[in-house]
């Protein structure tokens, strides 16, 4: 069954009110579908139930679907209301409700209402609009623009008219922006891309400044007997780590030297060490809390 007619050939669904409407895109109309819909007695939904009037339904739009014509049709659910109203030909047309916006764009489907006077709508309803019994009254209007209700017409054509005025001016300055406040994106790229580059730089230089750092005391800590070369590494590893270095700096001035200074191959061992192949007890102390053999650690002090 047809719920909304496929547009003529200047793209239009036509009221016989006068009024037309754009269907141009029936596709986005079906995707915006996300529930069903009930069909009431002449749109009940719309202009009795908000006045606490009933608004039972007579039958339910499950679903939408594209029409081969352009248009959009519906398979109907009808309750037993319905079915005796449509056999007992109570009713004989059925109109659409959907939404649309300012330019007549129609945007989705959001009931429908079984009358007898079909035409083409403003809310969403598919009736004429010269019916006296509603039409839309000045104080529904002023309030729909914010306006007192005893504002008269000519303050609400006013400010309906500010409010086109708001929508060009908001339009006028996105399209020239201010250049004192905006660049164009090609500028704003290449200035990120060449912060992105000084700041990989910066990074570098950093990272190579803190190694030479690490490796320079390390060594000084070695040189001084508190690091033997069998841990060397395991500090430098400790010292990478984040807050390692800073550690490592603190804990320096509490560290025992643990093994003689290194010397040149040429000078004289000390006295009582030249050729001492076993470690006394305080030696062998050492070696069992730093982790290291006996031989690592006669071989760091040679």
């Amino acid at each position: 069954m047809t719920l909304i007619p496929a547009p003529d050939a200047e793209g239009k669904v036509r009221g016989v009110d006068g009024r037309t409407f754009q269907l141009a895109n029936p596709g986005a109309v079906i995707a915006a579908w996300t529930r069903s819909r009930a069909i009431t007695e002449n749109h009940a939904r719309v202009l009795a139930a908000p006045k606490g009037g009933r608004a039972p339904a007579f039958g339910w739009i499950e679903s939408i679907r594209a029409a081969a014509d352009g248009g959009i049709e519906f398979t109907p659910d009808w309750n037993a209301r319905g079915e005796a109203a449509i056999n007992g030909r109570d009713y004989r047309f059925l109109s659409p409700e959907f939404e649309h916006d300012g330019d007549g764009n129609i945007l989705a489907v959001v009931g429908a209402g079984l009358t007898n006077d079909p035409n083409f709508p403003q809310l969403a309803l598919n009736r004429e609009n010269d019916d006296p019994e509603h039409p839309m009254s000045l104080k529904a209007i002023a309030a729909a623009l914010g306006l007192p209700e005893t504002a008269d017409e000519s303050a609400c054509l006013t400010a309906i008219n500010s409010l086109q005025q708001d929508k060009q001016t908001a339009l006028n300055a996105a399209q020239t922006p201010d250049p004192t406040q905006w660049k164009p994106a090609a500028e704003l790229n290449a200035a990120l891309a060449r912060a992105t580059t000084a700041e990989t730089a910066l990074n570098a230089e950093r990272a190579q400044g803190r190694e030479a750092e690490i490796v320079a005391l390390v060594d000084q800590a070695q040189a001084d007997g508190k690091v033997i070369p069998a841990t060397r590494e395991y500090y430098l590893a400790n010292c990478r780590a984040d807050g390692g270095l800073e550690r490592f700096k603190a804990a320096l001035a509490a560290m025992p030297v643990i093994g003689a200074p290194p010397v040149n191959p040429g000078d004289k061992p000390p006295a009582g060490q030249a050729g001492q192949t076993a470690l006394n007890a305080d030696e062998q102390l050492i070696c069992r809390q730093m982790g290291v053999t006996e031989e690592q650690y006669l071989a760091a002090r040679a």
